[in-house]
């Protein structure tokens, strides 16, 4: 697991979701390179994202490093951290926060029914 997972399920066991929401917000993590439709590829499908996925990892350049590293060493995906962030936001009643990431999830990966499921619920309550 990743250390951002233990952080994050430590604060919701402890019932600190606003916590967790905040955290979420703040974690660096790669991009989502797959979009389904985006309008840079023309409509094809195909993935036209040319950003550097590395610039959100930590460079790790000696021991000194690694002991002065605030967060995880292993990247959090983009995809990871809008599914905790829209779950997290559901359950605090942040229906339109919740929405928006469920959209984003669905952009990227439409045929995902519990992005589907979320995203009702997030309208539905």
């Amino acid at each position: 697991e990743n250390d951002w997972d233990v952080y994050l399920e430590t604060l919701l066991h402890q019932h600190k979701k606003e916590e967790a929401l905040e955290a979420l917000k703040g974690i660096p993590c790669s991009p989502m390179t797959h979009v389904i439709g985006d309008d840079d590829s023309g409509g094809n499908g195909a993935d036209t994202n040319t950003n550097d996925n590395t610039s959100v990892l930590p460079q790790i350049h000696d021991e000194h490093t690694i002991e002065n590293h605030i967060g995880s060493v292993l990247p959090y995906t983009q995809r990871k951290k809008l599914e905790r962030l829209s779950e997290v936001a559901l359950e605090l009643g942040k229906y339109e926060e919740s929405a928006r990431g469920y959209r984003e999830l669905l952009r990227a990966f439409p045929d995902q029914w519990t992005y589907w499921m979320g995203l009702m619920d997030s309208l539905v309550l």
